[in-house]
């Protein structure tokens, strides 16, 4: 499952040099050697045009399923998929020497035919309806995406129309990703009064390492709140315990006023390990200076509050004092966080802070 982004287009009234500026600014040296070479050679530039394109599609409908299923299924969501993605994770360890950064994906390993075949459930698609399209006029736009992608997979020249019929099918369904972030950015914020196991663990302060909280703003400048979203689809008792609900995520949020923290400090020493990892639905960084972690509320309350501990002490742990940073950390910040585990999301979308107003997810 691969992180998508939000890609800006040219300013307005500023002519093609903007957008080559950009465009620069965007590929790193040795990408734009390997596209320039590759169109100077021959490879047809709306053959590229249109696997970009298609990147985006794809990686936008793992993430829509990854999210859905981890909010529905919590740690048990890979048994959703198809046992064939789950065997070829498992063979392509034997190259772990030469690994994509989404080697520890399932999805990553799902066959965009078993993608589909996910989505169209009827189990499932009540999960993914509100971010795609009615059911026919998908079946219908799947339909027509099977052959288009086809042709791109075994290297065929596209048609003419072949691009704009993806950007349009993008466009179609511009609105329901907008929705779907959205919602995952609209946070409802705990207090003590609320009667839930997490609640009490950390907002009542009830858990073992809730002193944390106190410690972590006397010495560290450092404040944490609580809070959850729900998913578009899920029935949620309103007053009632967030735990063990489906379709609702908690939000654990870090807000370092006087720490700085890098994200591949935090998940490569920390937070990459098997009992974090599997509860941990992502790791979401927009800044150096605050950090959210996001499980599901289906899984086991206990659970959950134990990993908040350990994120919370590893947090404290691995951060640095703002006075210890020098402008080349701050320059640097994200550097590695393109090959971490795809659940840590640095910038991106899903990283966005509460109230963001998202302009585009696909720019088509």
């Amino acid at each position: 499952m691969a992180v998508f982004s939000v890609m800006g287009g040219t300013a307005p009234g500023k002519g093609g040099s903007v957008a080559a500026e950009r465009l620069s600014q965007l590929l790193p040296a040795t990408s734009r050697r390997a596209l320039q070479g590759a169109l100077r050679s021959g490879v047809p530039a709306a053959s590229v045009a249109f696997y970009a394109r298609w990147w985006q599609l794809e990686t936008w409908l793992r993430t829509l399923c990854y999210l859905e299923l981890r909010a529905a299924y919590g740690r048990q969501w890979i048994t959703q998929l198809a046992g064939s993605a789950q065997r070829r994770a498992v063979q392509d360890a034997v190259n772990a020497y030469m690994a994509s950064p989404d080697a520890d994906s399932p999805l990553a390993y799902l066959d965009v035919a078993d993608l589909f075949s996910l989505i169209d459930d009827d189990t499932r698609w009540p999960m993914f309806e509100g971010a795609l399209l009615p059911r026919r006029r998908w079946q219908g736009a799947v339909d027509g995406l099977r052959q288009l992608r086809h042709r791109s997979a075994h290297c065929r020249r596209p048609h003419g129309d072949d691009l704009a019929r993806l950007e349009q099918v993008l466009r179609d369904l511009e609105p329901g990703a907008r929705r779907t972030l959205s919602s995952y950015y609209d946070r409802q914020w705990v207090g003590a009064d609320l009667n839930d196991p997490v609640v009490d663990a950390w907002i009542a302060r009830q858990h073992q390492q809730a002193d944390l909280i106190e410690h972590a703003r006397k010495r560290y400048d450092t404040d944490f709140t609580l809070a959850y979203s729900v998913r578009p689809w899920a029935q949620q008792t309103v007053g009632a315990a967030v735990s063990g609900q489906l379709g609702l995520l908690w939000h654990a949020r870090w807000n370092l006023r006087d720490r700085f923290l890098r994200p591949v400090d935090l998940w490569g020493d920390y937070l990459d390990a098997p009992d974090i990892r599997e509860l941990v639905v992502h790791v979401l960084q927009d800044s150096p200076v605050a950090v959210s972690v996001t499980f599901a509320a289906v899984d086991d309350p206990v659970d959950v509050s134990d990993a908040i501990g350990t994120c919370f002490l590893s947090i404290l742990d691995v951060s640095k004092p703002r006075a210890a940073v020098t402008e080349r950390d701050w320059d640097r910040w994200r550097d590695g966080s393109g090959e971490l585990d795809t659940r840590v999301q640095v910038q991106t979308p899903l990283a966005k802070s509460y109230g963001y107003e998202l302009t585009s997810v696909f720019d088509a």
